[in-house]
């Protein structure tokens, strides 16, 4: 009897250790390049397109994309497992000049083998020479301590740079969304309000109705309310500004251009890019002078805002105050970043080194990114400002770059 349990005790346990072995971990996700994600998305006019990358740059059209400008670009990805106490023990990586020959073996540019690695960030591309100005396609799979293979990730596809350089923090593009008011009152017979919750920087588009085509319309922006209208003298910085339409007859949209700020706009500041246009910071919106009916869809806001993902971060605790200060700090690294890189807001456009550097801080608090911070730091090198201690905190600067990516290219 007791031989018969020992028996037995032995075949389960070695039972366990052939399933532990065999057993398919998840794919490894989250992948980048140059520490950036998502290098296939595609842009159109700022807006994200469904169009392949690899469709995109065939043929003409108004497209932004992260482009990749070193010729051995970095790779990493998130390993993943159901199970605790789950740490890489190898990788291996496949890049191919197109998408229908990356499969296990096929691989035209570089198979890397099964690297024993636990190392999951700042993998070189190793293979063939990479020419500028192409998409190329990659994916990875990995193994674990608990002796579990990885299927291969899903494809991810980035493209390169026209012209490579020696070194190059490579960025997104800035990017928009149309955002409708949360809240569109009507004041009185000819007077709307809309209320979209939060301020970012962007313009308005506007469907308007008009039988005659001899109306005027009357536009409001801005970022205060003083009883219960758009605020037209709020002070200081606090923006506003007024614009006046005529709308053609029938039913048209309307885009209102932003006029540029000769003090935000000088040879100093950071300027918007062209697929963008110029914006500003409102959270309200008053249209006066417009009898017909009007709706949330009517109403839009094209908003621009540096690529934010907001599933990165989350925080909830039994303080509502609280909450509201993280949603607070969460949101205005998003709002803030329209240029792309850490600036003092609208009234000049221009980063500062110590702003910057809180920036900095907050902004690896709430999102997975460091391209942004990273950015800025050298864009301060380049360009410092003029409080003679300011440049001092470019030390700190590199310093957390280096401590959050555990990345020394742009310290060397």
């Amino acid at each position: 009897m007791y031989k018969r349990l020992l028996f037995g005790l032995l075949v389960c346990l070695t039972t366990g250790v052939v399933k532990a072995g065999t057993h398919q971990a998840p794919p490894p996700d989250r992948l980048t390049v140059n520490m950036l994600a998502n290098t296939e998305q595609v842009l159109l006019n700022g807006y994200p397109a469904i169009t392949p990358l690899e469709k995109a740059v065939a043929y003409p059209e108004n497209w932004q994309f992260t482009e990749i400008a070193t010729p051995n670009p970095l790779f990493g990805w998130v390993l993943r497992s159901e199970k605790n106490n789950t740490k890489q023990q190898a990788y291996r990586i496949l890049v191919a000049s197109n998408r229908s020959l990356l499969t296990e073996g096929s691989a035209d540019l570089w198979d890397s083998g099964q690297v024993n690695s636990d190392q999951s960030v700042h993998i070189p591309y190793n293979g063939k020479p990479l020419e500028a100005g192409n998409v190329y396609f990659w994916k990875v799979k990995t193994w674990d301590n608990h002796g579990d293979e990885s299927p291969y990730s899903n494809v991810s596809a980035f493209k390169t740079a026209d012209s490579f350089s020696a070194y190059s923090t490579d960025r997104y593009p800035i990017q928009k969304a149309d955002e409708h008011p949360i809240v569109l009152s009507r004041l009185d017979g000819s007077t709307f309000l809309a209320d979209f919750g939060k301020a970012s920087f962007g313009r308005l588009r506007l469907n308007l109705y008009s039988e005659t085509g001899t109306d005027s319309v009357i536009v409001h922006l801005g970022e205060a309310i003083k009883g219960g209208r758009v605020n037209r003298s709020p002070g200081g910085t606090i923006r506003y500004s007024r614009f006046v339409i005529t709308p053609r007859q029938g039913l048209n949209s309307y885009l209102i251009a932003i006029p540029p700020d000769k003090r935000n706009t000088g040879s100093q500041a950071v300027l918007m890019p062209k697929h963008i246009g110029e914006v500003t910071p409102f959270r309200y919106c008053e249209i006066e002078n417009y009898t017909h009916p009007l709706q949330e869809k009517d109403v839009v806001r094209e908003s621009a805002f540096y690529p934010f993902n907001e599933h990165d971060s989350h925080f909830h605790c039994s303080d509502t105050v609280l909450n509201q200060v993280w949603e607070l700090c969460k949101y205005s690294i998003k709002a803030t970043s329209f240029l792309g890189v850490y600036v003092d807001g609208d009234r000049e456009r221009i980063p500062y080194e110590a702003d910057a550097l809180i920036n900095q801080l907050s902004h690896y608090g709430v999102a997975n990114d460091f391209s942004m911070a990273r950015y800025t730091h050298e864009y301060l090198i380049r360009k410092p400002t003029w409080p003679t201690e300011w440049i001092l905190q470019s030390i700190l600067m590199a310093w957390e770059d280096y401590m959050y990516t555990g990345n020394t290219l742009s310290m060397a």
